[in-house]
């Protein structure tokens, strides 16, 4: 008799479907149909990582982005974890921002290297350029980020924008009371950083964000797949972190692959509605979006329609029977 592996065709199931749904997003983008994918049950929703605190570029007008403001407004809608970006000061501070300057989101110039901390924090302010009501918002210190994670419980994604990072951050997490370690998730940039942080942060999720040093190889099915994930796991990576838009390996075949060897999947930058959907049927775990009020909306609306008039037959229902992806409930308008 011969044995079938149930573990490989349930993937190439997965794939297929994967696939197909691919495919039929594409087509009603290119031919502008409405396509309504079935609910994905809850137990298969991702988890929400508010980018940036929240409104990346400005996404939507609630905040501006990496400031308290923003990290309170995903906290406010129901985001369990927000990513950050953090930049050493002249004085060997830590600041919170994107950019390596001061440029865009402050009405200060010049590579915050340039800057000490009490500086930027006296002369630079973090809120006008998205709007003049939120003058004189000051640029959070690490403190004030640490604070704030203590007192909301949230889980922070700490994007480490350059080497070095590790000590500074742990030795002021170790001096906040009421925050544990676990609620600071590291990812890295750098993939000769990643002793430092595994050894630091041993009570917390490790993420490897994958560069031009830790490329993904195409064929992630085979050996090189195994070695690839093989040398994560063998250095502390829990998760790997990689933009959503990737094609060589899909999202899909790198989320199967990632399954087989214990490793989660994250994502990035993920805001529209098809391909939040996407994100649940590829297996990623957790979506890193502009847009945490929109999306945790859209997955409830998903789950309610399960529950109640969607119990459908087939993979798709015309939008004349059910039009949740275009209700105003996951848009990014107040």
């Amino acid at each position: 008799m011969q044995c079938i592996d149930n573990s490989y065709v349930g993937d190439r199931i997965f794939l297929l479907a994967a696939t197909i749904l691919a495919i039929l997003v594409n087509y009603s983008k290119a031919t502008n149909m409405d396509i309504h994918v079935v609910p994905v049950p809850a137990s298969s929703h991702p988890h929400i990582m508010a980018h940036r605190g929240c409104c990346a570029n400005g996404f939507g007008g609630h905040a501006p982005e990496n400031t308290i403001l923003a990290f309170e407004y995903a906290h406010s809608v129901g985001a369990m974890m927000f990513e950050t970006d953090l930049w050493f000061t002249s004085d060997r501070n830590i600041v919170i921002m994107h950019d390596n300057t001061l440029d865009r989101t402050t009405n200060c110039t010049g590579l915050i290297s340039n800057w000490t901390l009490a500086e930027i924090q006296n002369q630079c302010e973090a809120g006008s350029w998205l709007d003049p009501k939120f003058v004189d918002t000051k640029v959070p210190s690490l403190q004030d980020l640490l604070s704030f994670v203590a007192e909301s419980g949230m889980t922070c994604v700490l994007d480490l924008k350059e080497r070095g990072l590790m000590q500074t951050i742990v030795r002021a997490a170790e001096l906040t009371s009421n925050l544990d370690m676990s609620q600071l998730v590291a990812s890295i940039n750098y993939y000769n950083d990643t002793k430092d942080v595994v050894t630091r942060l041993k009570r917390s999720t490790i993420l490897l964000n994958p560069s031009a040093d830790s490329p993904i190889p195409t064929d992630i099915k085979g050996l090189s797949g195994a070695n690839y994930f093989g040398d994560l796991r063998e250095v502390g990576i829990d998760v790997i972190f990689p933009t959503y838009s990737m094609t060589s390996p899909s999202i899909v075949e790198l989320g199967l692959a990632a399954a087989r060897y214990g490793v989660q999947l994250w994502a990035f930058t993920i805001d529209a509605p098809q391909d939040l959907i996407g994100a649940a049927v590829a297996g990623v775990r957790t979506v890193c979006t502009n847009d945490p009020k929109g999306a945790l909306s859209m997955y409830q609306a998903t789950q309610d329609c399960m529950k109640d008039e969607c119990k459908l037959p087939n993979f798709f229902k015309a939008e004349s029977q059910i039009n949740y992806m275009d209700t105003d409930s996951y848009s990014s308008a107040d």
